[in-house]
């Protein structure tokens, strides 16, 4: 069986290991289309970035229609997306992602908001891929934490990630915590001169090559996320290092926006960000990194923006208990190819066919 992917990543590995023949597009559509119709019968999917899935698909010489018999089949146009959101013409079913994680819950009924109970509706997410860092993380040795220099890694590319709505510490965090940790706080920002809102107590030492942005993690008894970016394959690189990692929680006013389902017994709604009167509630947290948020020390602290005690008491214990080499099960390359097997051995020409039998019903996408 073959398939055919318009752009490289670590799924090759998978497929592979699954024993399947790759082809390889430059991600024009039109090379796309000629090698399907070279090989059509044989291809199973087509895996490529959302913009060439999308093109290919409003593309009548491209897309299988009655005018182009060899083109290629909808239901086998598969797209990459990093984010929640759906991003494919056929929905969140054909949508690959990278993380586990949907930002709509439901709730069978609008109770009280004491007694709302959360959780997370299956339908609300894309299909679940995933990734692995293992590949990348084995090319690095792993440095004893008493081998390595009293250094803590904050971690952000921007230096604009260093203000702004969803920034979690004060400046004089770092400081504290420094102190009472005796580790030097270090970062590697692209931008200087660094502009005045930058934490005096953290050192900027540039933007760095991959090889060295990774000894550099390797090397740090700690990497401190600020908010942003979110959901960085850097915080799981660092676990897979022997690092911890300080996750921040980040806090906003509640806000619940609910949107009602006509002829459905259900409300779906985006639930309150950190709701402070159930602090423990995690499925009410809104994290830097929202799948490690699950997660407990030595491996991940979780701490409440602004909270300066919270801060600097876990750069302290996140120094002091070493851990070794972490990697989150579903993040190894073993359950990639169980996930990667399951989504190519099921029947997407008979859940196209369920999708545009629901569509007509309901008139959407007519």
């Amino acid at each position: 069986m073959l398939m055919l992917i318009a752009c490289a990543t670590l799924k090759v590995i998978a497929l592979k290991r699954l024993g399947y023949s790759l082809l390889y597009s430059t991600g024009r559509k039109e090379r796309l289309s000629q090698l399907y119709s070279t090989f059509h019968h044989l291809v199973v999917a087509v895996l490529a970035d959302t913009s060439d899935i999308k093109e290919c698909f409003h593309d009548r010489d491209c897309v299988l229609t009655e005018n182009n018999p060899r083109g290629i089949p909808a239901w086998k146009l598969f797209s990459f997306h990093f984010w929640n959101s759906a991003d494919n013409p056929l929905g969140r079913k054909w949508t690959l992602s990278p993380e586990l994680v949907s930002p709509l819950f439901r709730i069978e009924t609008l109770p009280d908001e004491d007694s709302v109970h959360w959780m997370q509706w299956k339908d609300t997410y894309n299909t679940y891929l995933g990734y692995s860092i293992e590949p990348q993380c084995s090319r690095h040795p792993f440095i004893p934490p008493d081998a390595r220099p009293a250094q803590a890694f904050v971690y952000s590319k921007e230096v604009k990630n260093f203000q702004g709505n969803e920034y979690t510490w004060a400046t004089d965090f770092f400081a504290a915590a420094s102190a009472a940790a005796g580790v030097q706080f270090i970062a590697g920002v692209k931008q200087t001169p660094l502009p005045e809102f930058f934490p005096d107590s953290v050192t900027n030492v540039g933007f760095m090559p991959q090889a060295e942005f990774y000894e550099t993690i390797a090397r740090s008894r700690v990497v401190v996320g600020i908010g942003r970016p979110t959901t960085s394959p850097t915080a799981y690189d660092a676990l897979c290092l022997g690092v911890p990692f300080i996750n921040p929680i980040i806090s906003v006013p509640p806000v619940r926006i609910c949107i009602f389902l006509i002829l459905s017994t259900y409300t779906i709604c985006v639930p309150p960000q950190w709701d402070k009167n159930h602090p423990t509630d995690r499925t009410r947290w809104n994290s830097q990194h929202n799948t490690l948020k699950h997660l407990d020390p030595p491996y991940v602290y979780n701490v409440f923006r602004d909270d300066k005690e919270g801060f600097v008491n876990a750069v302290v214990q996140a120094t002091k208990t070493p851990i070794g080499s972490f990697v989150l099960p579903a993040m190894r390359m073993s359950a990639v190819e169980v996930r990667m097997a399951a989504i190519l051995e099921t029947d997407w020409r008979a859940e196209a066919a369920e999708l545009l039998a629901d569509r007509k019903a309901s008139r959407v996408g007519e």
